[in-house]
């Protein structure tokens, strides 16, 4: 998977249904993606709002692993201050924003980097157990291969990546977000001795800022109503399709 920033809770629960997660960043980096922005409710509008990390301007395709934040914009201190002032009401404020802090105190200004870090920091403050690899140098020749193989077919990149990636870490199960279902073939998969399974997440809701629930925020919002063991309890409400 992606780097992502402050992910939804559909992202932990695929860390929580795997033995082994890779964090991976040798794939094209998307303008407007889940990468650097995320959203939240901002509780005096009561409207969807992004938070976001400000990342240099490259050309389109280059690789998540090139991205790097910008930080003349001090952008750590406003969405601190954001999210201080959004959620200090909120139920479980003390407990989560202090963790909010350490992980926006991290240094690195490479996106890939900073995103593993506070995916990493939540999964392990949620007693998530799996493995969390975000280092992919290993993976260099494989992708070089596979542009040489499928330049002009990016769907064929993309499950022989799956393939190979499957093959080099010795595992036979491949499991996907649910939202993965119409881009990957099972039989594909069985002729390459590869079992695929895609998390659905259960019927999720919670108090908000708002009357009517928004599904799909960063797991920010759910953490700050819900707390840290009521969203444990969420992240393990998910089937295996």
């Amino acid at each position: 998977m992606q780097p992502y920033f402050f992910p939804y809770i559909g992202y932990f629960q695929l860390i929580h249904a795997v033995d082994k997660f890779v964090i991976y960043d040798l794939v094209s980096y998307r303008k407007a993606s889940w990468i650097n922005r995320n959203r939240l409710i901002e509780r005096s509008s009561k409207k969807i709002t992004y938070i976001q990390v400000p990342v240099s301007k490259l050309p389109n395709g280059t690789l998540i692993e090139k991205i790097e934040i910008l930080e003349a914009s001090d952008w750590r201190k406003y969405l601190l201050r954001f999210i201080y002032f959004n959620y200090k009401k909120a139920p479980f404020f003390e407990e989560v924003y202090t963790e909010v802090e350490l992980m926006l105190a991290y240094g690195s200004s490479s996106l890939h980097e900073f995103n593993s870090m506070t995916i990493k920091h939540l999964a392990n403050w949620l007693d998530i157990k799996t493995e969390i690899s975000s280092e992919n140098q290993a993976y260099y020749q494989m992708e070089k291969d596979l542009s040489a193989k499928h330049c002009d077919s990016p769907e064929s990149i993309m499950s022989e990546r799956i393939f190979q990636m499957c093959t080099m870490q010795s595992t036979t199960h491949y499991i996907n977000p649910i939202g993965g279902m119409d881009l990957y073939d099972t039989q594909h998969f069985q002729r390459n001795n590869i079992d695929l399974s895609f998390v659905k997440t259960g019927d999720i809701t919670y108090p908000q800022f708002t009357e009517e629930f928004v599904p799909h925020l960063s797991i920010l919002d759910m953490l700050f109503h819900n707390g840290r063991e009521e969203t444990k309890r969420h992240i393990i409400n998910y089937t295996l399709l």
